[in-house]
């Protein structure tokens, strides 16, 4: 007995002991407040697991609670039964539990929510202590009448001690019992530990206290374990009839030597004694049998009160976080002492239905895999803090090892399977379905845990590595840099980006702040929080870049050297069609002639994206901070706010708001967010018109996979190379897109080298009278030649992507180049005017 049950106490405070290092090392790196080990991991791995830790935890407290209330119970029916000839209170033995612990779990919430639960527990303690010292003074005095021999205690023997030193596992409760079944009803017994990190926020100094507190706690409980495992195991026999009669005859004919030989204390039927079949049999070795009855009952009612005062304090504490919904209740306090007295309801009410239930050995092992996996993400919170290698992880615990840690981590992991294995899948599962949860509600909170800072280091690492890798087309990514201004002003166009970068690549939002004087830092501050406000309610995960410059071309300049980082950096400029061309200042369109000249310098590709109603609604409508603060005025409550902020992210007319503080018109709503919106059905139209590397074919196929166009097809029309045969340049360019493997539905020859319509050419003439372009005609023929086949094939189109033509240097003039932009996008569906830098963005090759 004492072989394996050495083992068992040893492994259990083995694992507990592992966890209160890595719990002390999280304790002193920095300030602890109240939460116990929900605040310790929250804060220190990431809230979604603290919360998933901290609310199971809760619940395994409540069902601790209702464990040693029972066991009370059992006791006090026990004395009851032996002291007034079986008296019992309805005749059921059940009924007779739940009426005894229900009336103890009131008395002592009554007692905890008075702020007397710490009197209890001095008390309590006391009274452990001196009936401990009295069960050891009686084992040392030895059995003092033949009665007491009779019943199994004979004294302890180095003889009998070696005797027990085996296994004897017999079925308890209709259960087969082996060594994990014993561990696991062990197991909770050691998790008293924790009984002062439940109460962090009522200790004074918790950082240095609750470290020293634990791990005295810890070895105090195990020596008191070994001492009193190996008196029993020396001074009891396993089976005993209790027969004095029986017992004296024979002891008489032995002359009392080796009396453990004794058929009384070996009996095969009818043992109701010995320590393998009397639960009371520590009450034989006392020196006063009463004091065990007391010891008993301050064991188990300073343990249910332990779980009592901790569980309602880690339920106050995560419902002040708010990580789940409907718990706000919860974290109200009252008194000076901010007592959860909606968390002590909660918690009286569980413990209760539990005490209900009565016979809770079902669940043990349930509960001591709660409690592994516990320990075992506690465990993990200080490996993975140790190894992020963060600089604000500075533990000022000396014991600190993460390889310690990650022993406690593989024990708990071992334990939870080799015990009972269903048990360990059940309860992972439901782990693992409650982080899922609360991962998929995204709470928001910034703790500066360690997973946030590991993101950093896998980050830098990868991006080490992706610097070292050479390129290849087939792992080419479109990347882009948005020259969208403020993001609240053109929302199409950011959206229009990410429908091509979402989760594939790199978005980068720039603004350029044209000024004199250097931008202030609280300026810059401001339009920081703002676009990413912006970004965050519109769904979009991108980076937002600001400066400030004299002119636009040389901020977009910059923008263009320095945004990204390695390899990770944009190879796309996305700008709004100049809608005002022809009626701006010759300097502003200058500026915006040479962005686009300095991109194709700097050997990116370019796109230019033209909306019908524009992209520009900064005249319209209001930045989100100034909608967020209206917002916090009209909303007091925090969770109505938060409510808020969820609708907004659904609902476009909940994101932008007049500058009147209106709703916006509907069909101001609708150009908004025409990128928001999915087509029932419609083409995508691909203009090839030039060989650019692929880029004008790549963008529309992978808009197509988005959810917006996933129900519309894409065509693609090229330019003719000759007058010739022009079925077998349409099959050949069929044949080129399947092995592009780009979906299609249709492929169209189109020859733009045919002359325009008079009408279209005096259209033309017309719209360009006063800006003395007359004499470029000849040259704009293509476009004039295209415009009229876009009119005939795409008008009705859900988007259009055109190949851009190229601004030659010092031979396109920009009021010339923007009236060819014209011809190809006026009157029609939104347009993407697009060229890349001639690098291979398709191939063949698998």
């Amino acid at each position: 007995m004492q072989g394996l049950g050495l083992v068992t106490i040893t492994l259990a405070n083995s694992v507990t002991l592992i966890t209160a290092m890595s719990m002390s090392t999280i304790c002193r790196n920095g300030q602890i407040k109240g939460g116990g080990i929900y605040f310790m991991i929250s804060r220190t791995l990431e809230p979604t697991a603290g919360a998933t830790i901290g609310l199971l935890h809760t619940i395994a407290l409540c069902i601790i609670c209702a464990m040693n209330i029972i066991d009370f119970c059992e006791s006090i029916l026990d004395k009851m039964n032996f002291h007034f000839n079986g008296t019992q209170i309805t005749g059921d033995p059940g009924n007779d539990k739940r009426i005894i612990g229900i009336c103890a779990l009131v008395i002592l919430a009554a007692i905890v929510m008075k702020g007397m639960g710490w009197l209890a527990q001095y008390t309590f303690l006391v009274i452990l202590l001196a009936a401990q010292i009295n069960y050891i003074t009686g084992v040392v005095i030895g059995p003092t009448s033949d009665q007491a021999r009779s019943k199994g205690f004979v004294g302890f023997t180095w003889e009998l001690f070696e005797r027990n030193a085996g296994p004897d596992y017999r079925p308890f409760d209709g259960m087969e019992q082996n060594f994990f079944t014993v561990f696991a009803s062990f197991f909770p017994l050691v998790t008293g530990f924790l009984a002062g990190s439940n109460v962090t926020g009522d200790l004074k100094d918790p950082t240095n206290a609750l470290p020293t507190g634990t791990l005295l706690s810890i070895i105090t409980s195990y020596v008191s374990y070994v001492i009193h495992a190996l008196l029993c195991a020396g001074s009891y026999v396993r089976h005993a009839s209790g027969n004095v009669t029986a017992y004296q005859e024979y002891a008489m004919e032995k002359n009392y030597i080796k009396i453990w030989e004794n058929p009384v204390l070996n009996c095969v039927k009818d043992c109701d004694f010995g320590i393998q079949n009397d639960l009371e049999a520590m009450k034989l070795g006392s020196s006063f049998e009463p004091l065990v009855y007391f010891g008993g009952f301050a064991a188990a009612l300073s343990s249910a009160t332990a779980c009592m005062i901790g569980a309602p304090r880690m339920l106050q504490a995560i419902a002040k976080d708010k990580i789940f919904p409907g718990l706000g209740i919860f974290a109200s306090g009252y008194g000076p002492r901010n007592n959860p007295l909606n968390a002590y309801a909660l918690t009286l009410a569980l413990s209760a239905c539990c005490i209900l239930i009565v016979n809770l050995n079902i669940i043990v092992n349930y509960l001591t895999n709660f409690y592994l996996i516990a320990f075992g993400v506690m465990n993990f919170a200080a490996f993975h803090a140790n190894s992020s290698n963060a600089p604000g992880w500075r533990p000022a615990f000396k014991f600190n090892n993460r390889w310690i840690s990650l022993l406690g981590i593989v024990l708990c992991s071992a334990g939870m399977f080799m015990f009972t294995w269903q048990a360990a899948l059940i309860t992972s599962a439901a782990v693992v379905i409650l982080y899922l949860y609360v991962l998929h509600r995204k709470p928001e909170a910034n703790w500066g845990s360690s997973a946030d800072a590991q993101v950093y280091t896998n980050i830098l690492k990868l991006l080490g590595e992706l610097q070292l890798t050479m390129d290849h087309v087939k792992t080419y990514r479109p990347q882009l840099l948005v020259l969208a201004g403020a993001p609240f002003q053109r929302p199409p166009l950011i959206d229009f980006a990410n429908l091509i970068c979402k989760d594939i690549s790199i978005m980068v939002v720039g603004q350029v702040v044209k000024s004199d004087t250097p931008m202030s830092p609280h300026e810059r501050n401001r339009l920081i929080v703002q676009g990413n406000s912006c970004l965050r309610l519109q769904g979009v995960r991108g980076f937002l870049s600001i400066l400030d410059d004299k002119s636009l071309k040389n901020g977009a300049r910059s923008l263009m050297l320095c945004s990204g980082i390695g390899k990770v950096r944009p190879d796309i400029i996305l700008v709004g069609y100049k809608q005002d061309w022809s009626t701006c200042s010759e300097e502003a369109l200058e500026e915006y002639f040479k962005v686009v000249e300095e991109a194709f310098d700097m050997n990116m590709a370019v796109g230019i994206l033209r909306c019908p109603g524009g992209l520009d609604f900064s005249e319209v409508i209001l930045p989100p901070m100034e909608e967020l603060e209206e917002a916090a005025v009209d909303n007091k409550d925090a969770a109505d706010k938060k409510k808020n902020d969820n609708s907004k992210k659904k609902h476009g007319q909940m994101i932008y708001r007049a500058r009147s503080g209106g709703a916006l018109p509907k069909v101001i709503i609708d150009y908004i967010t025409r990128f928001q919106q999915k087509q029932k059905s419609g083409h995508i139209d691909v203009w090839w018109l030039y060989d650019d590397g692929g880029l004008t074919l790549l963008l529309p196929h992978i808009i197509s996979q988005r959810n917006q166009f996933v129900n519309c097809t894409i065509r693609i029309f090229f330019n003719a190379r000759s007058q010739g045969n022009l079925e077998f340049e349409q099959r050949s360019m069929v044949s080129l897109l399947r092995r592009f493997r780009i979906n299609f539905s249709d492929v169209i020859v189109i020859n733009t080298r045919e002359k325009a319509r008079t009408s279209t050419v005096k259209e033309f003439e017309k719209s360009i009278s006063h800006l003395d372009l007359m004499a470029n005609i000849e040259g704009t023929n293509p476009y004039m030649r295209l415009r009229e086949l876009l009119l005939e094939n795409s008008a009705d189109s859900k988007l259009i992507f055109i190949t851009l033509p190229n601004p030659r240097r010092e031979a396109t003039c920009p009021h010339l180049y923007m009236s060819w932009l014209e011809l190809l996008t006026k009157d029609l569906p939104p347009c993407l005017l697009i060229r890349g830098n001639q690098t291979s963005v398709l191939t063949f090759n698998s």
